[in-house]
């Protein structure tokens, strides 16, 4: 999974990623946040492009705002060929 952009989780086949820079990879947390957004752009780019039998998967960015700003990038987690994944992050 690797350890840019957040903090990884994985429950019931779907991909949770905090948006967090704990690894001091982007420079801040606004930064690791940014990347998220740039992920969401390009499959809504992939998307638009209505090529036909190309999926992505449905994804969300869930920003939270309290006296600090969190994002939350959601996912499903399927590989390739449909089956569901069994590893641990």
């Amino acid at each position: 999974m690797g350890i840019a952009g957040g903090v990884k989780y994985k429950h019931s086949g779907i991909f949770f990623k905090l948006s967090r820079d704990w690894q001091n990879i982007y420079g801040s947390d606004a930064m690791a946040m940014k990347s998220s957004e740039h992920e969401l752009k390009g499959c809504m780019a992939y998307l638009d492009c209505r090529i036909q039998g190309l999926h992505t998967p449905l994804m969300a960015l869930v920003r939270y705002v309290c006296c600090v700003v969190y994002y939350l990038y959601v996912s499903d987690f399927y590989s390739i060929n449909n089956t569901f994944e069994q590893q641990q992050l």
